[in-house]
């Protein structure tokens, strides 16, 4: 990288982490005092409600077209590709969004868990959600990360405000945090909307066929994955209590943000960089091993803290959920190999070996389907963990062996010299940082 670029990604690395921060700041508050109030049962609901229909929203085309944007924005920063996916989108969500607003009873027998009015509320989350998303992969993929900081902070302080309304003043209990969603991710999109009519294109060649190609066998991975997702959701429904799915959602929040957080803010950015040098597998390479290395010391190091200190925060600050320290080592375990997979993943849309990602979300959709039934029948959450870390970490063996084969070679331990690399990397940032704001501030003083 040259050293404007290097600053350049430097400083979406810090709005990404930025983003996520905000993220766990209003997610801590959002546990403290939504999980409380609303206890273990209700809130296993509604947050079971919530990543079900996310899930829907994920599985049905929008996270296909937001991975498409995040690589191909880069290189066309194209409104028209944009509007070309969201027209698409538009009539299938629609349709998702009268199915499950008229049909949630009839839902409700196969998935085991909430009630009709909770589905066909979170319904109309259908409608704004998809877009949401989208425009958030826009705005990554055309690296402006920080209005991408801005639009999500405001969306999760509002899912936690007006939660906090309906929760705690108006006595909404589940479906509190239902309305509050569909409240904050509608904002949400709105500021999008505005900050969209502003933005400037360049309408470069659009390579369509490529685009067109990929995105078939997107859908294809895209499915097996959500596939994954749905069977342990249904799992779920079918052997864990509604308490149960409360210290769950709590232990994963927890180690999100210990584990995920680090990975995910470094991956948001590294796609759009790395999509842009895909032509040269070395330097795709280095860009990938130094993500994955990072993550891996980010990771490791929260991971410990958090083991640490967890106990002391649950019996704190959610003295109903302290069984979910339990629970926190395994989920550890499964999100950083979810994470590893995720970086992987985006490695065969940029190699365009779609191939690669369908066959490993087969094998990690058996292993799912196999040993999380047999697991999760006999020992509960306990069972449902081990079977998504080794269905997790399976999938992503597959695909480190076959790169290795491709003679697409990635490293994941770190050694002294990348240590060295990345604490330069800091403090040459920081510098730059430090002197980009003095060199504002004295503009301004000489302005006055």
């Amino acid at each position: 990288m040259s050293n404007d670029e290097s600053w350049l990604f430097a400083k979406s690395t810090a709005f990404s982490y930025a983003t996520r921060i905000a993220m766990l700041v209003t997610g801590l508050l959002y546990n403290y005092i939504i999980a409380n109030a609303l206890g273990p049962t209700q809130y296993g609901i509604a947050m079971f409600v919530l990543a079900f229909i996310g899930n829907i929203v994920y599985v049905f085309g929008a996270d296909v077209f937001y991975q498409l944007l995040c690589v191909y924005i880069p290189r066309a920063r194209s409104r028209a590709l944009f509007l070309f996916f969201a027209k698409v989108l538009i009539p299938i969500f629609f349709f998702m969004f009268i199915v499950f607003y008229l049909f949630s009873g009839h839902l409700l027998s196969l998935i085991g868990r909430g009630d009709a009015k909770l589905f066909s509320t979170a319904s109309v989350l259908f409608l704004f959600f998809p877009f949401y998303l989208l425009f958030e992969a826009l705005f990554k993929g055309l690296k402006s990360f920080g209005k991408v900081m801005i639009v999500t902070a405001i969306e999760n302080f509002l899912s936690f405000a007006f939660a906090f309304i309906f929760v705690v003043f108006l006595g909404y209990n589940v479906s509190g945090p239902i309305y509050a969603k569909i409240i904050s991710v509608t904002i949400g999109f709105i500021f999008y909307i505005a900050m969209f009519s502003k933005q400037k294109f360049e309408e470069k060649d659009i390579e369509f066929k490529e685009i067109k190609k990929c995105a078939k066998e997107l859908f294809v991975s895209n499915i097996l994955q959500r596939a994954n997702i749905q069977a342990v959701l249904f799992y779920m429904g079918l052997f864990l209590s509604s308490a149960t799915m409360g210290l769950y959602y709590i232990a994963e929040k927890i180690s999100v943000y210990a584990v995920q957080i680090p990975t995910l803010a470094l991956i948001d950015v590294i796609v759009p960089f790395a999509s842009q040098r895909a032509k040269s597998r070395r330097d795709l390479a280095s860009l990938v091993s130094k993500g994955l290395k990072f993550s891996l010391i980010a990771s490791v190091t929260l991971g410990f803290f958090a083991l640490i200190f967890a106990p002391l925060i649950l019996n704190i600050f959610l003295p109903k959920y302290n069984e979910a320290y339990l629970l926190l080592p395994l989920f550890m375990a499964w999100l950083f190999g979810a994470s590893l997979l995720i970086m992987a993943n985006c490695v065969c849309t940029m190699l365009k070996r779609i191939d690669l990602s369908i066959k490993s979300s087969i094998i990690s959709l058996i292993v799912t389907l196999v040993l999380g039934l047999a697991l999760t029948k006999n020992f509960g959450v306990y069972g449902l963990l081990a079977s998504q870390i080794a269905s997790t970490y399976i999938g992503f063996v597959y695909l480190y062996l076959k790169y290795r084969i491709l003679g697409f070679k990635i490293e994941i331990l770190p050694n002294l010299e990348d240590l060295i690399y990345f604490l330069s990397f800091i403090i040459k940032s920081t510098k730059r940082a430090i002197s980009a704001i003095c060199r504002k501030k004295f503009i301004v003083f000489r302005a006055k």
